[in-house]
Parts: C-alpha cells; sequence; structure tokens
C-alpha cells in the first residue's frame, strides 16, 4: 500500500511536469527528451507496483465449495458447484470488497433458486442443480458471472409485488419489459420469496449487493427464464488506485470521469444542437443516431450552476458537449461545458463530510496542484432516475427493431492524411494513439521508427505505398495509430476525424488499389477503408514470411469456402481477405441461406458468424453435424463472441475452429490448416 501511495505521487508529480511545461520544452536543449523519459519510466514504475497488488480469484472462489456443500446439506438439496477464471487476477482491495457480495449472491442461488430434487425431477431436471462461479477479462474491466440452472425468478410476481408496494402503478404493468421489471429485485427489502429463510430471500438484500459492487466502481446486471435459471453479471474495473480518466469543465469547475464508463464524445454546433436536443416530458433527450438518448446537464445535477439544459436556450451557446456514459446497461448523455484532454488520475478518499454523496467516487489532484472531484457515473444515473426516464420509452436500450439496427453496426476510426480524403479502419484493430513531433521520427535501415515503450517502432506512410494525396509539408506533429499485427507498427496520420459506431456498406468495385477493402460514404464524405494488412505486407515483404512458411501446400484448385455473415462489412472484408489468398467464396447473409446453398452447391469449408438472424451460427452448426451428408464439413467461427462460455458452446455444436473477428492471419492460418479434412471428405465421397 505504501508503494502504491508513493507510484500515486510519483504519477501526480509527472502529469504537473508535463502540464507545465507543455510548450516550452525548445527552450532549452534535450528537456523533451528527457521529459519523454521520466513519463514513460513513471508509467513502466507505475504498471509494474500496480501488478504487485493483484491477486488471483481462485483465493476467494475457492472458499465457495464449503459453502455451498454446508447449504446443500442443511437445505436437503443436491448442488454442484463449478468455478472457471480463477487464474483471474484483480487488486486485493477490490476482491475484499467483492466477498460480501459474492457470498450473498451464491446463497441466494442456493437457497432460493435451486429446487429440491423432487421438484428438479418432477421438472425434468437432473435431481442435481448447478452453479456456476466464472470470472473473465473484457474491455478493460473483471467480469464475474454467478449463474444457476434452477427456477429463475417469477417475473409476474415481481410485477405483482411491485405493484403491491406502491413501486408500480397498476395501468403500466402491462407496458414495462421482463429487463425493466428486474430493476425492482435491486430495491430495499424488495423479495418475492413466500417466506425468507434463514440462509436468504430472493431479492432480499440485493440492494446492498449492488450499492457494495458500485461504491467500487462496478456495475451489477441481471438475467433469468423461468424454469431455466438466473444469471448475474458483475462488471469491475481492474484497480481503484490509479485510473484513467476524461476531465470535463462545468460551471467554471473541472471534474473527472473514469473512462471505464465513457462510451463517446458528442459536439454539436449551432442549428444541429437546436435540431436534435429536444424536451420530451420534462425530460432533456438527445437523438442519437435515431434513438432517444437520456440527457443530464451536470451543473444542474450537482446545483453549482443553472445552465442550459436539454431544449432549453441552445442558441446562448455556440458549441454543446455531450458525454455519452454507460452504467451497466444504462446510457445517457451528460452535458458539459467543454472537454479537456484524458489522464491518469491518482484516487483520493473523500472527506468524512462528503464521503455518503451517492454522486462522488472520490476526487484527485490536478497537474496545476489543484483539485478535483470524481464522478460517480452509477450515482449521477440513480440521482437523476435515468432507469425511469428509460421505462418512459427514452434510452438506447430501445425496441426490438432499434436492438437489429444496431447488429450491423461497427466501431469505425476516422482519419486522414491530407485534408481532403478521408480513411477509416476497425477501431478494434487499433491497440494505441500516439501523438508525437514530427522531427522524433528518425531514419533506420529498413524505413523510418520513432522510439516507443523501450524499443524502436517500425512506421508505414500511407502517401508512400499508394497514390494518395500527400500530407500537409508544414505539421509539425503527426498520429501514429499502433497496430499489434504479429508485432507491433505503427501508421503515421495528419489528424483523427472521429470514432464512430455506425452500419457500413464498403463498395469493392469503387475502389481497386492495393492496400484498401473499398469505398463508403461515412458522415457525407467519401471514406476508403484500409486493409491494414495488405499495407503492412506492401510496407514490409518480409512481416508475415515465418507465418507463411508455417503453412500446408495446397492446390487452391476449385476449393469453394461458404462465408455465412449477416453483417455487410465483415463480410466484405473477410471475403476479401479469402480472394487475396486465391479461394473461391460463396456467400450467406444468414444460417438459412447458408443451409440452403450446401444443398445447391459444392461446399470445401465453412466460415460462420454465430450471431445471425433467422437461424445462427450455434444452430447451423448443430443441423449439419447432424446431417450424414455435412457431418464432417469443417467449419470456423468467426465472431465477436469472445467469452470462454461462448466458446465452449462453440466447441460442443461441433465447430472446429474459433476466431476473433478481423484477424486475417489467424483466419488463413485455420482454412489451411482445415482444408486436408476437406480433401479427405471429399476423397471419400468420391470412392
Amino acid at each position: 500500500d505504501e508503494l502504491m501511495n508513493l507510484a500515486g505521487e510519483l504519477v501526480l508529480g509527472r502529469n504537473q511536469l508535463l502540464q507545465r511545461l507543455a510548450g516550452h520544452t525548445d527552450q532549452v536543449q534535450g528537456l523533451n527528451s528527457i521529459l519523454q523519459q521520466v513519463d514513460r519510466v513513471t508509467s513502466e514504475l507505475q504498471e509494474t507496483v500496480m501488478k504487485t497488488r493483484m491477486q488471483p480469484l481462485g483465493g476467494l472462489f475457492s472458499r465457495f465449495h464449503r459453502v455451498i456443500r454446508d447449504l446443500a446439506r442443511s437445505l436437503g438439496k443436491q448442488i454442484q458447484l463449478s468455478l472457471s477464471g480463477e487464474t483471474v487476477e484483480l487488486d486485493k482491495t477490490l476482491i475484499e470488497a467483492l466477498s460480501d457480495p459474492l457470498t450473498h449472491i451464491i446463497r441466494n442461488c442456493a437457497d432460493h433458486g435451486i429446487e429440491l430434487p423432487e421438484q428438479r425431477i418432477a421438472a425434468g431436471k437432473p435431481a442435481e442443480g448447478h452453479i456456476s462461479l466464472s470470472a473473465y477479462h473484457e474491455g478493460g474491466k473483471v467480469h464475474v458471472v454467478i449463474s444457476d440452472d434452477g427456477v429463475g425468478v417469477d417475473i409476474a410476481r415481481v410485477k405483482e409485488k411491485a405493484v403491491e408496494r406502491g413501486m408500480l402503478p397498476l395501468d403500466r404493468v402491462s407496458q414495462i419489459s421482463d429487463k425493466e421489471a428486474l430493476h425492482f429485485l435491486f430495491e430495499p427489502g424488495f423479495s418475492t420469496a413466500a417466506t425468507v429463510t434463514g440462509v436468504s430471500g430472493r431479492g432480499v438484500g440485493m440492494d446492498v449487493v449492488r450499492s457494495n459492487i458500485e461504491r467500487i466502481g462496478g456495475v451489477v446486471d441481471i438475467a433469468t427464464e423461468q424454469g431455466k435459471g438466473t444469471t448475474i453479471s458483475l462488471a469491475l474495473p481492474l484497480t481503484l488506485a490509479i485510473i484513467p480518466a476524461l476531465i470535463v469543465l462545468a460551471a467554471g469547475q473541472r471534474f473527472c470521469i473514469p473512462q471505464i464508463n465513457l462510451l463517446e464524445l458528442v459536439r454539436l454546433e449551432g442549428e444541429e444542437a437546436m435540431r436534435d436536443l429536444m424536451n420530451i416530458r420534462g425530460h432533456g433527450v438527445y437523438r442519437l443516431r435515431g434513438e432517444m438518448l437520456p440527457l443530464l446537464q451536470l451543473g444542474q445535477v450537482l446545483q453549482i450552476a443553472e445552465g442550459n439544459g436539454a431544449g432549453g436556450k441552445g442558441e446562448e451557446r455556440t458549441s454543446l458537449y455531450i458525454v455519452v456514459l454507460a452504467s451497466g446497461k444504462t446510457q445517457f448523455g451528460l452535458l458539459v461545458d467543454q472537454v479537456f484532454d484524458t489522464e491518469e488520475i491518482v484516487v483520493k478518499p473523500l472527506s468524512n463530510l462528503i464521503k455518503n454523496l451517492p454522486i462522488y467516487a472520490g476526487a484527485t489532484l490536478m497537474g496545476d496542484g489543484r483539485s478535483a472531484m470524481i464522478l460517480d457515473v452509477a450515482g449521477l444515473a440513480n440521482k437523476a432516475n435515468i432507469a425511469l426516464m428509460e421505462d418512459e420509452g427514452f434510452g438506447v436500450a430501445g425496441t426490438k427493431a432499434a436492438e437489429e439496427s444496431r447488429s450491423d453496426e461497427q466501431a469505425i476510426l476516422l482519419f486522414t492524411v491530407n485534408p481532403d480524403d478521408q480513411f477509416a479502419v476497425p477501431l478494434s484493430q487499433v491497440s494505441r494513439l500516439e501523438k508525437v513531433a514530427s522531427k522524433d521520427i528518425r531514419q533506420a535501415i529498413q524505413g523510418k521508427v520513432i522510439p516507443y515503450r523501450g524499443k524502436l517502432l517500425p512506421l508505414v506512410f500511407l502517401e508512400n505505398l499508394v497514390d494518395v494525396r500527400p500530407p500537409p509539408a508544414d505539421r509539425t506533429s503527426v498520429i501514429i495509430l499502433v497496430f499489434d499485427i504479429e508485432r507491433e507498427v505503427g501508421l503515421v496520420v495528419t489528424e483523427i476525424v472521429d470514432s464512430v459506431e455506425i452500419s457500413v456498406q464498403i463498395d469493392r468495385d469503387s475502389m481497386g488499389m492495393t492496400g484498401f477493402t473499398g469505398m463508403s460514404l461515412v458522415q457525407e464524405r467519401p471514406t476508403a477503408f484500409l486493409d491494414i494488412y495488405q499495407v503492412i505486407e506492401t510496407a514490409f515483404p518480409d512481416w508475415f514470411k515465418n507465418k507463411k512458411a508455417d503453412i500446408p501446400t495446397l492446390s487452391k484448385k476449385e476449393i469453394t469456402i461458404l462465408l455465412a455473415e449477416d453483417s455487410s462489412f465483415y463480410r466484405t472484408v473477410e471475403k476479401n481477405y479469402l480472394i487475396q489468398e486465391g479461394f473461391a467464396v460463396v456467400e450467406a447473409e444468414d444460417g438459412q441461406q447458408a443451409l440452403e446453398l450446401l444443398k445447391t452447391q459444392p461446399i470445401d469449408l465453412l466460415i460462420t458468424d454465430l450471431e445471425m438472424p433467422n437461424l445462427d451460427g450455434f444452430e447451423l452448426t448443430r443441423e449439419l453435424r447432424a446431417s450424414a451428408e455435412w457431418s464432417d464439413l469443417p467449419i470456423i467461427a468467426v465472431t465477436s463472441l469472445a467469452k470462454e462460455e461462448d466458446r465452449e458452446a462453440g466447441m460442443k455444436a461441433g465447430i472446429d475452429s474459433y476466431l476473433v473477428k478481423l484477424r486475417r492471419e489467424d483466419l488463413i492460418n485455420e482454412v489451411y490448416r482445415l482444408l486436408p479434412k476437406s480433401q479427405r471428405r471429399n476423397e471419400r465421397a468420391a470412392s
């Protein structure tokens, strides 16, 4: 703990040093390189010290075996507990804070989730109930999932109880969804149990679980299916001591928003702000890509200024800044006066006088020595009744149609080399963004490089590889897009335009140049989509040489691959990868269409997404494995479902290989690995 405090003070000192000397490094020769060295060493020291506080969750998880044995014996039930992800590490203070909520949830599952053996047998289930406790990393958080195969939560009973307690008007019972009804389980004292036992009551104490998890910066979500079981998901930050945060200004005061809650930033100007900001039934809302996003005005919520709320006198402002935030499944926008940069902040505990205020998660010292409050996003949402606004029809959760419209959306990064040309690359492929001075780029034997994290980062200049307009001659700084493809490489660009999540239709025929997937219209500008693999291969012909040496030699004549993918964007990109290798590709927009195509033409290998309409990848695979004709067809799942349980479900269904989208080398290697299986299959069919 003392080492952690010292590292935190060093980070604060580093931040102050960088801020005070910003723009003055040219006045002292060599000062810029010294600052970079101090910055790098401080960051590495901080990361190393933080690792000393990390502990595996296995120590916490293992104690629940005895808890379940004791409960099963006292309740007369048969219960099996399975654990996974015990090696996932979490800050020790978070593990300590997680112990009580996890214990309560596990006891809840055993007492009121799992049925008695005779009840399970009567319902067609095994006599032994099953509770699983798992952990995994995703999106910079640690996710802990507790699920049981018990009776589930009776949604009708939840709504009935909510009406009895005056929490839900009778005329709105039919209007709220099952997901919205589950929110009531987190209300103090709410329970659907007929009798509250000494062990637990389903719902009793869930408000304490939520408040304890939110106190450490986490969020809780619950899903249930009556007769099938209940799943409770906890999303937790990796550490509480030093966190990246966005600095914003409201009513002349600076506030910090943890980056873990940040989804995107929206800047509106002039008529655009007036058109998309509305006030509906007293609630401020913003139309974000066709959906209603609840809005809060930070100054008003904190009661530090009147401010201009949505639908107010927007003409008094020349521009508006909306910080789009997420707390669990709840999303909302925060109106602020100004947005600054992101920086790493050291979380300081609050004074006893204000530690009970739910809208603050802590405080920190900024680079100029002044303090700033850290906002608690979940606390803000609760204070402003965001969940109530979503119940009334506002919010990104939206309707089923809205969910389906988002299924084809991709997160892309827009950038320029020359101001007149716009380029795009999938955001998931970019590891980091770095801004460096042009003069820091060095010439090496094989090309240009920059010092990066203790080594030299090779650089790619788009204008030197393909016929695009050159960058401005007077640019003094550049942005480096860092990609981790076999090893790290940087793409040098002039400006980051935006990062957006939109539905993209790529036209492959409109751009035939090497290094590009195609063109599309994004934000009213023609945009060229990069194939970063081809770009790297053009710049460094030997980049993938070692990988290609391991690929078996196969005849590609008459090899046909069926690609089942409902997203036009991913279908275009993956088809491009396969065509570059010389394969014939047949496209299907869903599993049902893929099934029909398999009946009409010879297919050597299937590449399928898992999440598709009509017939998803799991169902498609199960149908093929049940068929005598296609039971041994090689199947690769290329999906964005990266959870271990999704992978296990895919393998159980009969998938041969499970890959994450947009990783060309992994996809091509697996195709070559599985094609001999297909050729042996064809030989058996011919004989």
